[in-house]
């Protein structure tokens, strides 16, 4: 009886490994995708609940270069392994025009639909793995009022930006935040964004390079009509795996099954 638990229970954890094994494969399968891909093997987003958790006090300010453009900051600690599509950083960049990176280069004030090659400033070397936020042609001035803050806690991290500045017209400003969750989703909250030009000229997204992205809004009239607003990109390959595949539950009804015909042998036997 001993013997007939023991490889039931092996044979029920060996199938639930093999069908999320095969799940996570599924879900992290090479897809060669065009530029404007709104669907991806590798993430999904929509809207969530707003939440902001101000940090102007509790986190880390960066110190900015003045009135800054087509600049870029970094790096700073994630303070865990973010895994983002098929890589780990522990370390990001973010630049003036609306970005999160973990390449060492500066982010191109053009912004280009989702994904692209074209993301760098240098036109050689391109941003391969970037969080666009509000990928615009952006500015910074911390003499008027610009600030950025950045804090880790134990499953997430925070970057909170504050009053980034339209390039061409600078009474134009936008507050967000970009949070990294440990379990690789990515939450951006938008506080407040003057739509009269954020909702003009922009991009929101996530790429791995430049032949694999998820684009969230392009030029969209209308994404910061309702503010504040938060929207949730969840990183598919690190979902919670489902405890129990259909292969397991055949499995737990022959172990109910074998017991239950031990049980009535062993009856029938002792009543002979």
């Amino acid at each position: 009886m001993k013997k007939l638990l023991l490889v039931t229970i092996a044979l029920i954890f060996a199938v639930s490994l093999f069908a999320q094994d095969k799940v996570k494969k599924e879900r992290m399968k090479s897809a060669s995708i065009s530029a404007g891909q709104t669907t991806s093997d590798y993430y999904s987003w929509s809207n969530v609940t707003y939440t902001w958790t101000d940090i102007s006090s509790t986190g880390t300010e960066v110190t900015l270069d003045g009135s800054d453009d087509d600049d870029y900051y970094g790096s700073f600690p994630i303070g865990f392994s973010f895994p983002f599509y098929d890589n780990t950083f522990t370390e990001f960049y973010f630049g003036t025009n609306g970005g999160i990176y973990f390449d060492d280069e500066e982010l191109d004030y053009e912004y280009y639909e989702l994904p692209t090659s074209y993301a760098s400033d240098d036109g050689e070397n391109y941003i391969t793995s970037l969080i666009a936020w509000h990928w615009a042609d952006l500015e910074m001035d911390d003499d008027d009022g610009t600030e950025v803050y950045y804090q880790t806690f134990p499953d997430y991290t925070i970057v909170q930006f504050v009053d980034y500045q339209d390039h061409d017209d600078t009474d134009y400003y936008g507050t967000a935040q970009v949070v990294l969750y440990k379990n690789g989703n990515i939450e951006i909250r938008y506080k407040s964004m003057d739509a009269s030009y954020f909702d003009e000229n922009f991009v929101v997204g996530v790429q791995k390079d430049g032949t694999e992205g998820l684009e969230v809004a392009y030029d969209d009239a209308g994404f910061f009509n309702t503010l504040p607003k938060s929207i949730l990109i969840v990183n598919k390959a690190n979902a919670e795996p489902v405890p129990f595949s259909i292969y397991s539950v055949f499995a737990l009804f022959a172990l109910i099954g074998g017991v239950t015909v031990f049980k009535l042998r062993k009856r029938i036997f002792n009543i002979v």
